[in-house]
């Protein structure tokens, strides 16, 4: 999905889509790495909240508090043909569902899981794939002048394709997050990341190098328009930079990265070792909160654009082995409609 979704729900979600941008853009081959990126993108975008988060009021009357929900979200290039490896995500759907317990009023649990169903598939597969799964944990701090500081640790559960296929064991994500909202109109985020992923090889099937660590962040603001305070719009900024393991290399010693032993079949004049790959990607959105249809039933509907996301990935800054920066990539160039509830 996307990073989207409500707060400490979404967030989870992400990380798992984290993941499988990291092995999609793997698998993917070449300079496009962040066919990839997962979590779902949809988790931590739909954390911010129009005026004021009904996620934060939650945490800061009650002492217990507890929500599960659902999304649904389909996707579509902007660009339908030509597309390389990124053709089975030119139309798909996925299916979502996350669920968060508040205790003690500043700690929260969350969970997120979900589904893809594309609809171009290898014979015999029906195009539907488990995404990975993530739980977490976040401690939550209220600062001076109403700004609030959210210190979270996940973990992701490989049950993804892409996982599998990458062999990895496990991958954890620890998240510093900020964020503020202003008047009654305007919120806004600022998210720094990074991410760790446990190998059982440095290179997944096909050959291209597995993942080491990631290190990113997100810049995001939604304002509510005054005349209907139920719309907002909302838009987003994204970076990150990816280290990747030596092909058919050992995994890197203790004492450091990368290895100094022998030289690897990858090795050349002049780079020894897989370079660090620069990610990039923004989306802007407007976004509908839904009447209640039942009590404590919470739902919004979501359009965007976006240049990349948490489910199918984002630009690589490298394309043919020189560096390039596209405002839209037609690998990663898409729209999106999104309906998410909770509960």
């Amino acid at each position: 999905m996307k990073y989207r979704i409500t707060l400490g729900l979404i967030l989870a979600s992400a990380l798992a889509t984290s993941v499988a941008s990291a092995q999609a853009s793997n698998s993917s081959g070449g300079d496009d790495e962040e066919q990839q990126d997962k979590p779902k993108k949809k988790v931590q975008s739909q954390q911010t909240v129009i005026g004021v988060s009904p996620d934060r009021a939650q945490v800061e009357e009650k002492k217990f508090d507890w929500s599960v929900g659902a999304v649904l979200e389909s996707q579509a290039f902007l660009v339908q043909n030509d597309l390389g490896g990124a053709a089975p995500d030119k139309f798909f759907n996925y299916y979502g569902v996350f669920g968060r317990i508040d205790v003690l009023k500043y700690n929260r649990f969350t969970f997120a899981t979900g589904i893809y169903q594309r609809f171009t598939a290898d014979p015999g597969e029906s195009g539907v794939r488990m995404d990975d799964s993530a739980i977490s944990y976040a401690r939550i701090i209220p600062l001076p002048d109403k700004y609030r500081l959210i210190l979270r640790a996940a973990a992701i559960f490989p049950t993804s394709f892409y996982s599998q296929k990458m062999g990895l064991i496990t991958a954890g994500r620890a998240t510093v997050w900020l964020d503020k909202t202003y008047g009654k109109y305007f919120y806004a985020n600022l998210r720094g990341f990074m991410d760790g992923y446990a190998q059982q090889y440095t290179s997944m099937e096909g050959g291209n190098p597995n993942p080491v660590a990631r290190l990113g962040g997100i810049a995001e603001a939604t304002v509510s328009m005054p005349f209907h305070p139920n719309l907002g719009l909302g838009a987003a900024l994204y970076t990150a930079y990816s280290w990747y393991y030596d092909a058919n290399a050992k995994p890197p010693p203790l004492t450091g990265y990368p290895d100094n032993g022998m030289p690897q079949v990858q090795e050349d004049r002049q780079f020894t070792h897989q370079p660090t790959r620069q990610t990039y990607g923004w989306e802007i959105y407007l976004r509908y909160y839904l009447p209640p249809l039942f009590p404590r039933m919470n739902s919004n509907l979501e359009f965007g654009l976006a240049s990349g996301d948490g489910l199918t990935g984002y630009t690589s800054r490298t394309h043919d082995g020189v560096s390039h920066l596209y405002l839209l990539w037609r690998q990663t160039a898409r729209v999106y409609l999104a309906l998410t509830a909770t509960f």
